[in-house]
């Protein structure tokens, strides 16, 4: 099971390279041009099947697809994503959340694809690697030589020897704090007790974000961008939400540490800053933390790199770890007395 975590945490930190060789009508991109976003929201409404409604509007950080989300109210807020060139809004794929490979991936990392009880498996797992990560640090620390002996290639020991050793010391912190962050949001129960935060937080935003947009908001997508723009003046935007029945409000988050939102009411057209979801004071809460601590969103290519590294490392140090395992049974072997 440390295998399969493992691995498909390293697809999904990679996750937008493996999409754009899994999908690359998605990423046929012409350019970074940009049309209006009413453009993009009637290109978007041309594939609507029966009911669906627009939701969102996801602007690329790099050069990848512009998407516009559906969401059919009468079939239990089922969505479907419109991928779209920036440059022209041309469409280039269709597709729903639950197909492709990454999505299932995603699965495999969050449940172990086991219904009702993966996601709890998944903790459990996650603190036994931490304790593994524990006692393999302790083994691992020389009696005597401090850390140079500690990091140091050993003369006479294998190649099989040497790399558990070294690479099961460099990546055992980092596998660590990502064994711990991933058991935090596997109990998120127990996460909200720890840290104090409201638990009927995360169902009310849930709440929200599956209630079903507005068939006819009373104001044009461009003006509520350009009553949002003089409150982000210059960070890029990158999500535009629009109203639901639940809330009546135009919701836009721009590309800032922390996350900047605007709302735009769709009534007043008043548009006022607000607080990243999930944050208080306008800091971000420990769950926001943790959970990009772990996903690697916004952390930087090095961080991100060594998750990558680190959910690699369970399969590296599980094969040298057998390797070392029937040396020592064929040694043990062959030292018995005929």
């Amino acid at each position: 099971m440390f295998v399969l975590i493992g691995l498909s945490g390293t697809a999904l930190v990679i996750d937008d390279g493996l999409d754009r060789l899994t999908h690359p009508r998605r990423y046929a991109v012409t350019g970074e041009g940009h049309q209006s976003y009413a453009r993009y929201l009637a290109v978007g409404r041309t594939v609507a099947q029966r009911g669906e409604r627009a939701a969102n509007i996801v602007r690329p950080a790099g050069t990848g697809p512009l998407t516009v989300t559906l969401v059919s109210p009468s079939a239990g807020a089922a969505r479907r994503f419109v991928y779209l060139d920036p440059a022209t809004a041309r469409v280039l794929d269709v597709a729903t959340p639950d197909g492709g490979v990454m999505r299932l991936v995603h699965r495999l990392h969050g449940s172990l694809l086991v219904p009702a009880i993966g996601r709890t498996i998944v903790g459990w797992v996650g603190l036994t690697l931490a304790l593994s990560c524990l006692s393999g640090l302790v083994l691992w620390w020389p009696r005597s030589g401090g850390i140079r002996r500690a990091f140091g290639w050993r003369r006479g020991a294998g190649p099989a020897t040497n790399l558990h050793h070294v690479a099961g010391a460099g990546i055992a912190l980092p596998l660590l704090v990502l064994a711990l962050t991933g058991a935090w949001i596997s109990f998120p129960n127990v996460a909200a007790v720890l840290s104090g935060e409201d638990r009927t937080r995360g169902a009310v935003r849930l709440a929200g974000m599956l209630a079903p947009p507005l068939a006819r908001p009373a104001l044009a997508i461009d003006t509520v961008v350009a009553r949002a723009r003089p409150l982000a003046p210059a960070a890029p935007l990158r999500t535009i939400i629009l109203p639901t029945e639940r809330s009546a409000d135009w919701t836009l988050a721009y590309d800032t540490q922390p996350m900047l939102t605007v709302a735009v009411a769709d009534d007043s057209g008043v548009a006022a800053r607000g607080l990243a979801p999930g944050s208080a004071a306008g800091g971000s809460s420990v769950g926001q933390i943790v959970r990009r601590v772990h996903d690697g969103t916004g952390m930087g290519r090095v961080w991100n790199g060594v998750i990558a590294i680190a959910g690699i490392a369970p399969t590296l140090l599980g094969i040298t770890g057998v390797v070392l395992w029937w040396r020592r049974r064929a040694s043990r072997a062959a030292s018995r007395p005929d």
